[in-house]
């Protein structure tokens, strides 16, 4: 038996528009489904997931989005301010990537193109939650130097996410 490689996926990293917000929701529920992450306490139950680029457009928020050479979205991740953290802390935020872009590097150019937007709006540590069964993107999160930190930081609005990571300083 021979085993084909994956299709090259061309793609293009770019800022969230309005016309997004539908694609996404779409990959954020569909992500959500596969790994139940499902009801309070994760990430997709959050309501600016029907809205995210409205949610992102504001000052201290950025969002970035994979979109193919055929105009789909792929993923995306944004960052944000950490409410209740100093002001120089923001968080990862909404990373979740269609299953044809994963294991591509894409994550990784999505997390270097957002760390560098953070270190421009001045954040100097990142924080982010996800939970064990996000193993990949726990091993690139770990990867790219974050370190796990024994529990949520107090101010966590993410209760059913168990993993907690900080980057300090970001690099």
């Amino acid at each position: 038996m021979q085993l084909t490689p994956p299709q090259k996926i061309y793609m293009k990293i770019r800022t969230i528009q309005p016309q997004d917000n539908n694609q996404l929701n779409r990959i954020i529920t569909q992500c959500a489904e596969e790994f139940n992450l499902i009801g309070e306490g994760y990430g997709p139950s959050d309501p600016e997931v029907s809205k995210m680029f409205e949610a992102y457009h504001r000052p201290g928020f950025s969002y970035l989005v994979i979109e193919s050479d055929k105009g789909e979205i792929l993923g995306g991740a944004g960052i944000g301010k950490l409410i209740g953290a100093p002001n120089h802390w923001c968080e990862l935020r909404k990373m979740y990537l269609d299953p044809s872009a994963r294991k591509r590097g894409y994550g990784r150019q999505l997390l270097t193109a957002l760390l560098t937007i953070a270190s421009k709006d001045h954040y100097t540590v990142c924080y982010l939650e996800t939970t064990a069964i996000l193993a990949n993107a726990i091993r690139l999160y770990e990867n790219y130097g974050f370190i796990r930190l024994s529990e949520p930081i107090s101010y966590s609005v993410h209760s059913s996410c168990e993993v907690a990571m900080v980057m300090d300083p970001i690099i």
